[in-house]
C-alpha cells in the first residue's frame, strides 16, 4: 500500500482490491484518513484513488451492481458515529454522498420510533493471508 493505515476496509470489485479510510498513526497523534487505494492482483500494484467525502474508519464497505457502497463507520478517535453512505462509481471515478443513516439518540422521549444502527466488519490478520491453503 502507498499509506500505512489500519482499521480500513474494503471490498472487492471488478477483479481488484478497494480499501478506504482507517487511522494512521504518527507517535501520540491519529489521523483519520478518507484516502483510498486499489490493488491489482495482475499487476500487483497499489495505486491512490479518489477519496471518499468523509474521513471515516471501522466503516462497512460492499460491492453491489458495479459500485462500492461505504456505510457508516467512527469519524474521530471520541468514536462518534459516521452516519453516512458514499457511493463509488468505477465509471466516473468519483465518489458521492448517497444518503443519511436515520438514527436517534438511545435517551429519546418514551414512545418514540427508535432508529438503530450497527454496522459490521471483520479483520484478518496479515499471518492468516500467509497460511497456505487447508491450514
Amino acid at each position: 500500500m502507498n499509506e500505512a493505515r489500519h482499521d480500513a476496509f474494503g471490498a472487492a470489485m471488478n477483479g481488484k482490491i478497494y480499501v478506504a479510510g482507517g487511522i494512521q498513526k504518527n507517535g501520540p497523534f491519529h489521523t483519520v484518513l478518507n484516502t483510498c487505494e486499489v490493488y491489482n492482483p495482475s499487476t500487483n500494484e497499489w495505486q491512490l484513488m479518489p477519496s471518499l467525502n468523509v474521513s471515516r474508519y471501522s466503516a462497512s464497505v460492499v460491492c453491489f451492481e458495479g459500485a462500492l457502497y461505504v456505510v457508516g463507520g467512527l469519524k474521530d478517535k471520541t468514536k462518534s458515529r459516521e452516519l453516512s453512505l458514499e457511493m463509488f462509481d468505477s465509471q466516473t471515478n468519483e465518489w458521492k454522498k448517497k444518503s443519511t443513516i436515520p438514527f436517534k439518540d438511545e435517551n429519546q422521549r418514551k414512545g418514540e420510533k427508535k432508529f438503530h444502527y450497527k454496522a459490521c466488519f471483520a479483520t484478518i490478520h496479515k499471518v492468516v493471508l500467509r497460511r497456505p491453503a487447508g491450514h
